[in-house]
């Protein structure tokens, strides 16, 4: 009789499960973007800022580059290095 008790308690002990995800199972928030500085074939200064062909730089480099585009905190970047500055 204990055994059969003891395996009832054990097996609804294992039946309880959580779908909510493993605190290490979970994805770290986007790190908040910060200012940017960017080197970019053209630069168009118009609203917010855009630059086509660009690269992300330190500040310590912008003396390297022709065309410097500053982002204050958010932008937006495609795969063919066109950036456009959000604010």
């Amino acid at each position: 009789m204990f055994t059969k008790t003891m395996f009832v308690i054990l097996l609804a002990a294992c039946g309880t499960h959580s779908n909510a995800p493993a605190p290490d199972d979970r994805e770290p928030p986007d790190p908040p973007q910060i200012d940017q500085h960017f080197c970019c074939n053209s630069v168009n200064s118009t609203g917010h800022g855009s630059g086509q062909g660009c690269v992300a730089i330190n500040k310590e480099n912008i003396n390297t580059c022709a065309e410097i585009l500053y982002c204050a905190s958010n932008w937006t970047k495609n795969s063919d290095g066109d950036v456009k500055c959000l604010n």
